[in-house]
């Protein structure tokens, strides 16, 4: 091929390829748009998702926010239904709004509960619906109880006020009046069978490791009448004046005393409570009757106080254990058993009765002459309108749980 025309030929090819590279060029310019547009919608989309992300997130933390106003709300009702459970009408419940503070003034049955255990049940209830008590007191020389409470996440304060009703704000309920029988498990027989027969209500006390304790505690039972341990316990004269077999003596170890109260429930299982037998100096001595009712109350067993000392510490101490407790009002046969004695002791219960006053007579099983007097008694209390019960009955009460 001549040189002219090769030259030439190079010529048209070079115009081509660069035509060619003209034509790509918008080509790529477009593929690169698409691409930076894509990426542009992704990152959108990204964003998009993000936020939905955070606003579940969000959310949630309000959701948690919201969870402290919630419990503000359940530590006002925490203490209005501690008021309902404790029986106060809603009459007797008055609640104020001052500067954010939220005040209950609640007013309790003074027949029916005191102010210390309804301060417990508002208190119990109030912390576990998350509120904290800042402040407890007592006020109007003890008439009156005043906690205030934080509801820390909420930033609110609430005031408790707990007195007494005025009398007559209650239904007035009917005295009761619970008789014990002690020092059974000596005898049985013709005397144990009438003293059976007495009002199903009237408790009895047996005395542990006698010959005829599980005799007594069973057909008691069998009956649907009420037993309690007569627990022996050391008096001022000891060992001249005997309690019986392996007493409470002040000289014991707790151990000691436990492995006796061990024995006496091993002899007798079926007891509902125990009250002390003798014990005028056993009763009087803080650590050993710490040692027999914190033994009582593990086992859920309330205690009298048969009150043989006027320096007994056994009832003071068990209400401050909380054990269900009460003390001996009268002996009705002491100092004997005479009628002149039966009479002084029934004005003395018609007294009690004027008052309103709930009554725990003690008498003893040991002839048919305090068997006649029990039975006086009974037909006398009914009469001036006693509501005769067991003793435990003195501590069913519809308090509630501190739950």
């Amino acid at each position: 091929m001549p040189k002219k025309q090769a030259a030439s030929r190079r010529k048209r090819q070079t115009k081509k390829k660069s035509a060619n590279r003209k034509n790509k060029l918008p080509i790529i310019g477009f593929s690169l748009f698409l691409v930076l547009l894509l990426l542009i919608v992704a990152m959108i989309v990204v964003n998009h998702s993000r936020k939905g992300i955070d606003d579940e997130a969000l959310e949630e933390v309000h959701a948690e926010i919201d969870e402290p106003i919630a419990e503000d709300y359940s530590v006002g009702e925490a203490i209005e239904h501690s008021a309902e459970l404790l029986g106060v009408p809603s009459n007797l419940v008055t609640r104020r709004i001052n500067d954010g503070v939220i005040t209950y003034i609640v007013r309790v049955d003074r027949d029916r509960i005191d102010l210390t255990l309804a301060n417990m049940i508002i208190t119990g209830n109030v912390q576990n619906a998350g509120g904290t008590i800042v402040k407890g007191e007592e006020v109007s020389r003890g008439s009156a109880h005043v906690l205030t409470v934080r509801n820390e996440p909420a930033g609110r304060d609430y005031v408790v006020r707990l007195s007494y009703a005025r009398t007559g704000s209650y239904p007035a309920e009917r005295p009761k009046l619970a008789i014990i029988v002690d020092d059974f498990g000596e005898f049985s027989g013709e005397l144990l069978d009438d003293f059976l027969e007495t009002d199903i209500n009237v408790t009895f006390a047996i005395l542990p490791h006698l010959r005829h304790s599980e005799l007594v505690m069973n057909r008691a039972v069998e009956k649907g009448r009420e037993v309690i341990l007569h627990i022996p316990m050391e008096p001022m004269d000891y060992p001249r004046n005997d309690p019986g077999p392996n007493p409470i003596l002040v000289e014991l170890s707790e151990r000691q005393i436990l492995r006796r109260m061990e024995g006496y429930l091993r002899d007798l299982p079926h007891v509902s409570g125990a009250n002390n037998h003798m014990g005028s100096l056993a009763t009087t001595d803080e650590t050993v009757m710490q040692t027999v009712l914190e033994f009582l109350k593990e086992r859920d067993l309330y205690f009298i106080d048969s009150r043989t000392s006027s320096l007994s510490v056994a009832f003071d101490l068990a209400q401050s254990m909380l054990l269900p407790s009460a003390k001996r009002d009268i002996f009705l046969d002491m100092p004997d058993s005479s009628e002149e004695t039966l009479q002084e002791k029934i004005q003395e219960i018609k007294k009690m009765f004027q008052e309103n006053r709930d009554v725990v007579v003690i008498t003893h099983c040991f002839d048919r002459q305090r068997l006649d007097m029990l039975n006086l008694l009974i037909d006398q209390a009914k009469q001036m309108g006693f509501e005769l019960v067991p003793v435990s009955s003195f501590f069913i009460r519809d308090v509630p749980d501190i739950i």
